[in-house]
């Protein structure tokens, strides 16, 4: 994923990997606690860094 794109729905996720809403909740926190992700409030979540910056955070 790119810089700005949207991730997919919660229920999206939901379905995909089979896991409940917590696990994803509990994903979206870690992403976010990195600084990977960031909240669009009522549209959800989005990519806020790159992939270089992740291997330089590595």
């Amino acid at each position: 994923m790119r810089p700005g794109d949207r991730l997919p729905r919660r229920v999206d996720l939901m379905a995909r990997f089979g896991v409940g809403s917590r696990t994803i909740d509990n994903a979206w926190a870690v992403l976010r606690g990195e600084g990977l992700i960031e909240s669009n409030g009522l549209y959800g979540y989005s990519v806020t860094r790159n992939q270089d910056d992740m291997e330089q955070a590595a």
